[in-house]
């Protein structure tokens, strides 16, 4: 896989504009879906005679730690994946978030520690990268397609083996949604 992208991070003008466009945005996904939820979760707990909980304050996309994992979903966006028009390839935004995260722990396994990502900076990524997106619940639908070294990549770590394409070839190994290189 390429390793030759920066990852270049995103500003806070960035996510000024994506809160613009997507005022609902938390580093959760859309947040108006967690506040009907709870609406509802609390309404059948009062039925049911229990107390209400309390909702959590979501996480504000502007969040240096959300600001950093959207510039590593974005890397992921414009190294692998490219915009379609529509077709059968509808995908949602927390399914690819999770392939995300396995991308940036193998490709470069030293420089980010924990790769995850949360479902509002993937969410966010996509919008900046110019993805059309379409709201389900708390995540996004849109429609895209893989390159194909990635394909090759996706393929290989799902069967368990992948050689990456380096002078010494090692092997990595899929263990529980992230993959370690060994020599």
């Amino acid at each position: 896989m390429r390793r030759d992208r920066p990852l270049v991070p995103v500003s806070a003008a960035d996510c000024a504009r994506v809160l613009l466009a997507l005022p609902d945005l938390t580093a959760s996904g859309f947040d108006s879906y967690y506040v009907g939820l709870h609406a509802r979760q609390n309404a059948w707990r009062a039925r049911n005679g229990l107390p209400p909980k309390c909702r959590h304050q979501p996480i504000p996309i502007t969040d240096l730690d959300v600001r950093s994992q959207i510039a590593r979903a974005r890397l992921f966006l414009t190294t692998n994946c490219r915009p379609t028009k529509g077709g059968r390839r509808r995908r949602g935004s927390y399914g690819l978030k999770h392939e995300a995260e396995q991308w940036i722990g193998c490709v470069y396994p030293v420089a980010f520690e924990v790769p995850y990502i949360c479902n509002g900076a993937f969410i966010a990524a996509l919008w900046l990268v110019g993805y059309v997106l379409k709201r389900g619940g708390p995540n996004a639908w849109f429609h895209m397609r893989f390159s194909s070294e990635y394909r090759r990549f996706r393929d290989g770590v799902q069967g368990g083996l992948r050689t990456t394409p380096t002078e010494a070839p090692s092997i990595c190994a899929h263990d529980s949604n992230r993959c370690f290189a060994t020599q």
